[in-house]
């Protein structure tokens, strides 16, 4: 099962959440019926991707570039995600990848673009909650630095006071 486009992938994908894999044949004549079975299996999902490392792309686009399947990606409710290839297959085009939501030119392309918008969300909270609580430190420490200053005022004039009764 294992293939080096899902390696790859897997191996750059660091963002803990559920994954559910669904495996198709990667190249021949079940790739397109497993595939639209898989996306219509994954509606339920809030993202479909679809990945496969390079190799042979004439194959590949045998495989990938159908007509049924074009069908299936434009009618699917959840956003498709394509990642095919590898890194020397740059410059082949497979029509899969202007049909889909989103290209990106290989699965660990992929994996870092996810990455990168998954944390995104996360480290924007992150830096909203260190905000807030700055502007409550400042808040808190002007609080502070105003009351012992108040204090320090009270015993000067205190002091002051005593200072000038005991002068008399």
């Amino acid at each position: 099962f294992k293939t080096q486009g899902f390696d790859d992938f897997v191996n750059q994908f660091k963002v803990p959440i559920n994954i559910k894999l669904n495996q198709i044949t990667l190249e021949g004549g079940k790739t397109t019926p497993e595939c639209i079975k898989a996306i219509e299996n994954s509606q339920g999902s809030d993202l479909i991707l679809i990945i496969r490392g390079g190799g042979d792309t004439a194959e590949i686009s045998n495989s990938f570039d159908t007509e049924e399947l074009f069908k299936s990606i434009k009618d699917s409710e959840v956003p498709i995600v394509t990642a095919i290839g590898h890194e020397q297959d740059k410059g082949d085009k497979l029509l899969i990848t202007s049909v889909s939501d989103l290209d990106l030119p290989t699965p660990t392309a992929l994996a870092k673009f996810l990455n990168c918008k998954l944390y995104e969300h996360v480290l924007y909270k992150i830096s909203s909650v260190i905000e807030r609580n700055e502007e409550q430190f400042e808040k808190n420490i002007e609080a502070q630095i105003s009351k012992q200053f108040s204090i320090l005022e009270n015993y000067a004039k205190v002091n002051l006071s005593r200072a000038l009764r005991s002068a008399r």
